[in-house]
């Protein structure tokens, strides 16, 4: 004979319901959102991204990557793949490495492969378009940039290595290109056009002369200095307001995120004027910082 069940102790509740905590974000409304920011079909987009930072996406990165192909159409899509471990161990700071290290970590450090030296914390959005086989890669060691479309090859060509966010750089073409840049989940702090007008604004804050990062050519390795590199952008969100009031900055919201888009040029000569004026308008303010504390 069949027992029934005994009640679970407690009062009776009914169903139980699981309340979604994130939003739920599909492919469409990501087109929609770039769409309605403005986007231009047939353009050039350099693209940062936050994934989780969007809620629940619906196939995921795939999701992401559909949406930026459908709205550039025959565009092309341009992502930094920085790989800033490539620095010789001697200016680390977090963690300092003690100098009787120094030497045994540069003799052991791979050289930098455009097809297989990962990016470090630069999310899914540009591994994926590094796995994407039309895909090319810039080959600068510490600041590479990946794009796929009609002109990447011409964007990531003959990266400077002496000055890795100028003019000579993929982000510096994209600007000349008349492109965009749009930062999904992302505020200014990570924005890499930003990196780059104040590379360009050769400031006193702009470390010179610092910085060697390792370059390895036909078996040689050689450790390269850079003219110019901006080591700090954590102020960066600073000048939104300086730069949003003069309708350089485009926002929009799509599940849990801010989408930001932006001119390259006109914003990025709006933000090098404004910190040729005002320096300390990108300073981080924490104390311990060796960029802008100088």
């Amino acid at each position: 004979m069949a027992r029934t069940p005994r009640p679970l102790a407690g009062p009776a509740r009914g169903p139980t319901r699981l309340r979604a905590t994130r939003a739920v974000v599909s492919a469409g409304a990501l087109h929609t959102t770039f769409a309605r920011l403005g986007v231009r079909p047939g353009g050039v987009l350099v693209a940062q991204a936050s994934l989780g930072s969007l809620g629940f996406v619906l196939h995921g990165i795939e999701s992401l990557r559909s949406a930026l192909e459908r709205v550039l159409g025959d565009g092309t899509l341009v992502v930094p793949t920085f790989t800033g471990d490539a620095t010789d161990p001697s200016s680390w700071v977090d963690p300092a490495l003690p100098a009787s290290l120094w030497n045994e970590v540069r003799d052991g450090m791979p050289g930098f492969d455009r097809e297989r030296s990962l990016p470090r914390q630069m999310g899914l959005l540009a591994l994926s378009v590094l796995m994407d086989r039309r895909s090319v890669r810039s080959d600068h060691p510490l600041c590479s940039f990946a794009a796929v479309g009609p002109r990447a090859e011409e964007l990531v060509a003959d990266h400077s290595l002496r000055d890795p966010l100028g003019p000579e750089s993929p982000i510096g073409r994209a600007r000349a290109a008349g492109g965009q840049v749009l930062l999904i989940g992302l505020d200014q702090r990570k924005n890499v056009a930003l990196a780059h007008a104040h590379s360009c604004s050769d400031v006193a804050q702009v470390a010179r002369r610092r910085g060697a990062f390792l370059h390895v050519e036909d078996g040689e390795r050689r450790w390269i200095t850079p003219d110019r590199l901006v080591e700090c952008g954590d102020g960066y969100g600073r000048i939104e307001d300086y730069l949003a009031v003069r309708g350089h900055v485009r926002c929009d919201r799509v599940g849990d995120a801010t989408v930001r888009l932006m001119e390259l040029e006109p914003s990025c000569s709006a933000a090098e004027h404004h910190i040729r004026l005002r320096p300390e308008a990108v300073f981080c303010g924490r104390p311990e910082c060796r960029q802008c504390v100088r």
